[in-house]
């Protein structure tokens, strides 16, 4: 992990570019990332002018998604990790962690989540996270396939906020389907099972009845193991 130290020797160089760099940002394990200009709510799908009106007010357990002041080129032999600032969680907001893949250049968008119940604000130029610096034993081969220089403005982070917010219902419902099918093979196999137990043993109804008991408390442990996966 890089230190302030090793970040300046960084951005000396050029091998790795904050822009605008503010010196006061720098901590002992990172930098930190200020609220930039733009932001979409997940919730009220509302659109956000940050700048404009000098900073933002995030909802009772409202998530927004935020770009930052900043904008990064990370080369291939470092890899980026985004964490929740402390100050900010004592304030009820937290930053969702993710990672800046080596290679990529960009401007950072960032989760914000308000786990209180009243409002949060939040000013412009205001630090919302850290970003962590990490230097790779061996520089990365895969090329960023994201576009570089990428202009985000209100309209382009609302498309990108949808397609997230899309692509996680979508994960959502694939995770229900998996878990109606599990659910659906269990009671057909119940009914086999007790089929052939009752044509090839000949067992008596109080001997089917503990059979199905038996399975259905094995599939209820078996269901309660699906939902928590």
């Amino acid at each position: 992990m890089l230190s302030e130290i090793d970040i300046e020797k960084r951005l000396s160089n050029n091998s790795l570019k904050i822009t605008p760099f503010e010196r006061g940002c720098l901590t002992g394990v990172g930098y930190d990332l200020r609220l930039g200009d733009y932001g979409y709510s997940l919730q009220s799908k509302r659109k956000y002018s940050i700048k404009s009106e000098s900073g933002l007010w995030i909802e009772p357990h409202e998530t927004v998604v935020v770009t930052t002041v900043e904008q990064l080129k990370i080369p291939s032999d470092l890899a980026g990790t985004v964490h929740s600032q402390v100050k900010k969680m004592q304030l009820g907001l937290q930053a969702i962690s993710t990672t800046a893949d080596p290679d990529w250049e960009g401007l950072p968008l960032i989760h914000i989540t308000n786990n209180l119940n009243q409002r949060v604000y939040i000013s412009h130029g205001d630090t919302i996270c850290t970003i962590c610096f990490h230097e790779l034993q061996t520089p990365s081969l895969i090329t960023c396939i994201e576009p570089k220089n990428k202009i985000v403005d209100l309209n382009t982070l609302e498309n990108i906020a949808i397609n997230q917010d899309r692509l996680q219902q979508q994960s959502v419902q694939k995770k229900f389907l998996k878990k109606k099918i599990l659910l659906i093979i269990l009671l057909v196999l119940d009914v086999i099972t007790v089929t052939i137990f009752k044509f090839l043993f000949n067992f008596s109804t109080g001997d089917l009845t503990l059979i199905v008991t038996v399975m259905s408390l094995i599939g209820l442990f078996i269901i309660e193991f699906i939902k928590k996966n």
